[in-house]
């Protein structure tokens, strides 16, 4: 006869779980999430794609118009400003699984609002609060 002891301790070491395992945000104004995020824009997504470890999405936006958090000296991208249309790009990354609570730029809307923090090296990256309570309508 087997005991049971194992698959009781995996049983409960399952339903004791942290929470960190899932994201879960609360609905917060969307004045109050610009009041307390450093950097927010209006922008469309122009590519997306993994970074090397496959753990985050690195993802190209043109920047539509800024609300806070971004200079006027946003990158400008060569080809356009041999178009004589000079348009603003930003580089942002976010998590991919559901533990690091990012935002899937892949599968959502093209065009959206942007609410990054910088990182200690100085790169925006999103939350999927943060965004969530930005762009629900």
């Amino acid at each position: 006869m087997t005991d049971p002891r194992p698959a009781f301790l995996a049983a409960l070491a399952l339903l004791l779980a942290p929470p960190a395992l899932a994201c879960k945000c609360a609905l917060v104004a969307r004045e109050q999430v610009i009041a307390a995020t450093p950097v927010v824009f209006d922008g469309e997504v122009l590519r997306v794609e993994l970074d090397a470890s496959g753990k985050r999405e690195v993802t190209t936006l043109r920047v539509h118009g800024v609300i806070k958090g971004l200079s006027a000296r946003t990158a400008y991208r060569l080809d356009a400003a041999l178009r004589r249309r000079p348009e603003k790009t930003v580089t942002i990354l976010s998590g991919v699984d559901d533990a690091a609570c990012g935002w899937d730029f892949r599968t959502g809307p093209q065009r959206l609002t942007i609410g990054a923090e910088r990182d200690r090296f100085g790169t925006l990256v999103v939350g999927r609060c943060t965004m969530m309570n930005l762009n629900r309508h």
